[in-house]
């Protein structure tokens, strides 16, 4: 099943074209994209100019549905999760507050919220947005996933599509936990969503080329929503 229709069904993964339940402005979304223009190089990769990230992280109770902004900005994943990055603390900058207090935000935790209790009646989550922009130049290519075929060790990824420039490819590929795949598709619309349950699915995207009509940079940008089930 990938529709998000029926409340508490298994749901493993919906993709949709439109997310918005309150459609902000003009200005809104400007400024909320524009965000992401001062992202800062990941320093844990083998080349940080290749990948750009800041992280923002939430705590959601089921019981009086608020969300709540933390400091933290921690990210661990274990090494059989992540061979590439795993088994190490990473700490990334944290979100600006004009990505923290944007209303587009807003609208997008409180769909993804809503989905999650939908089909998980665990009370508390903890909630880490990962602002990413992926950056492809002239003879590089730009490796979305340089992990490969992947879950991310969460319980559930919504993967929300912001804006790309001068990139082709980006091909998404969503797979059983035994290779099959289950969905090929490729995001190109703004908050174009993939829901994902990380615990049933493995996940890749295909790499990225510059348009034959770019001739310096381009870039991929993507709002990656982890859940966390927090155990009382």
């Amino acid at each position: 099943m990938h529709t998000a229709e029926a409340s508490r069904a298994p749901v493993q993964y919906f993709h949709r074209k439109h997310l918005f339940r309150n459609a902000p402005s003009r200005h809104e979304i400007e400024a909320f994209v524009e965000t992401w223009s001062r992202l800062k190089p990941d320093k844990y990769l083998e080349n940080p100019a290749n990948r750009s990230r800041r992280v923002a992280k939430f705590v959601f109770s089921h019981d009086d549905e608020i969300i709540r902004p933390i400091s933290d900005t921690c990210f661990f994943q274990k090494s059989a999760i992540n061979s590439l990055l795993g088994g190490i603390n990473r700490i990334y900058e944290r979100s600006e507050a004009a990505f923290l207090g944007s209303p587009v935000l807003k609208d997008i935790l409180d769909q993804d919220c809503r989905h999650v209790c939908d089909i998980d009646d665990r009370k508390s989550w903890l909630i880490t947005c990962h602002q990413f922009r992926i950056h492809c130049r002239a003879g590089a290519f730009g490796q979305p996933t340089p992990e490969g075929l992947h879950c991310d060790g969460h319980s559930f990824v919504f993967q929300h599509f912001i804006q790309k420039n001068s990139v082709v490819g980006g091909q998404s590929r969503i797979c059983s936990r035994n290779g099959t795949t289950l969905a090929l598709l490729t995001l190109d619309t703004f908050l174009e969503t993939i829901f994902l349950d990380d615990r049933e699915l493995l996940h890749e995207v295909s790499s990225l080329a510059l348009a034959p009509e770019s001739v310096r940079e381009g870039f991929r940008d993507m709002l990656i929503v982890d859940f966390d089930a927090v155990e009382a």
